[in-house]
């Protein structure tokens, strides 16, 4: 009897280390200001409705310790692996704030992050919230636990995973979202170049006005004036690509 029970556990057990890798660093998820007890009972409440859900449990239990702690890991880098793609590309939003920010002069204040536990700017700061808003609309949440079912499927739990075939589609996707984070900063960055330009251009032909003072006032009104109309969109764009690792 305890025979029989014990590869239905042992199966329980990979699926739950599966899910508390993607719960440990996917985004929303993962994020700081969900606790610990919560990601812990949310973790298990998706690995008992997984097993439920599985239509195959032909399960092979382990018959060394070595091949078992081969396992776990193999369950857990899979989980914390698309977690931490879905998260990198959700964070492109703050890193474009955060180039933006330098330009305007708004990025020598930094403040303590309590979600990413890093100093940023106030432009990171706003451009994380608006990913993330934009991230909860688009049912990034759901989408993460919608892979962990499909991933059973192609990676069936306790089945030996290529990583290095991952490899290069990982490496695309960060290539992919740092230069995603250049062009969400780059209406911003455009904006305030053209107006020191303009400022420069203003100060050649007059050199009798003193415009050194209005160096910071210049890079304030362009900048905002291209962060008002790009926020929302270069938020929604992270937001969007961040589901799409997922639904890959």
């Amino acid at each position: 009897m305890i025979t029989d029970v014990i590869p239905h556990a042992l199966l329980i057990f990979l699926i739950l280390l599966r899910c508390g890798g993607i719960c440990l660093t996917a985004p929303i998820l993962g994020s700081k200001a969900v606790s610990v007890t919560i990601r812990v009972v949310a973790a298990m409440f998706f690995a008992v409705a997984i097993y439920l859900g599985l239509a195959d449990k032909g399960f092979t239990p382990p018959t060394t310790m070595g091949a078992l702690m081969t396992m776990a890991l193999t369950e857990t880098a899979l989980g914390a692996l698309a977690g931490l793609t879905a998260r990198l590309t959700l964070d492109m939003a703050m890193v474009a704030g955060q180039v933006a920010g330098f330009p305007m002069g708004l990025g020598f204040s930094q403040m303590a992050d309590p979600f990413n536990g890093v100093p940023s700017t106030s432009l990171g700061r706003l451009y994380t919230m608006a990913a993330l808003a934009f991230a909860v609309a688009l049912g990034l949440h759901r989408e993460a636990v919608m892979w962990l079912y499909e991933s059973t499927t192609q990676w069936p739990p306790g089945s030996s995973v290529d990583f290095t075939a991952m490899i290069p589609k990982m490496m695309e996707m960060i290539c992919d979202s740092v230069a995603m984070g250049v062009r969400l900063a780059f209406p911003v960055l455009a904006s305030v170049t053209f107006g020191h330009i303009t400022l420069g251009i203003v100060g050649k032909t007059a050199p009798q006005l003193n415009l050194s003072a209005l160096g910071f006032s210049i890079a304030i009104l362009c900048g905002g004036a291209a962060l008002f109309i790009s926020v929302n969109p270069a938020s929604e764009i992270a937001a969007r690509m961040a589901v799409s690792t997922l639904t890959r």
